[in-house]
């Protein structure tokens, strides 16, 4: 990887895609009802992957903020990041109601509600990264 190489908004995008799949993986770890002797190993290095990949995406949005970036790009990520609120909101209300009505007849468990939370938190980031490339290559 070239040090010198500039930072640019899509590869942040897609850096925090890779970062809610392993978070979602994380979770599935924490969340699984069966065990496994290679469960261990694979959660310590998941979690070791997590800290060094938080590492190295602090320090590229660090080196990102320095450079002289874009103010299309972030004019651009600003609508997705609008529209990407909006989806996120009614999942969360939709999910919170569903939630509170099913919750009396104990027809799933807060691992359902748990794992509908982290796969909209995924889906979610990557409807971001598609309406952003949408939006970044119509060149708006």
């Amino acid at each position: 990887m070239n040090k010198n190489r500039k930072v640019t908004l899509r590869d942040i995008l897609v850096s925090k895609v890779v970062r809610n799949i392993a978070i979602a993986v994380y979770f599935w770890m924490w969340a699984r009802t069966d065990y496994k002797e290679s469960y261990s190993m694979i959660q310590s290095s998941v979690g070791a992957f997590l800290a060094v990949f938080y590492y190295m995406l602090y320090s590229r949005e660090r080196k990102y903020k320095k450079e002289c970036f874009d103010e299309l790009a972030e004019r651009n990520l600003n609508k997705c990041n609008a529209i990407c609120y909006k989806i996120m909101a009614v999942i969360m209300v939709a999910l919170a109601f569903t939630a509170a009505i099913v919750g009396h007849t104990e027809a799933f468990g807060t691992d359902v509600i748990g794992w509908i939370l982290v796969i909209s938190l995924v889906v979610v980031s990557i409807v971001r990264v598609i309406l952003y490339f949408a939006i970044d290559k119509k060149g708006e």
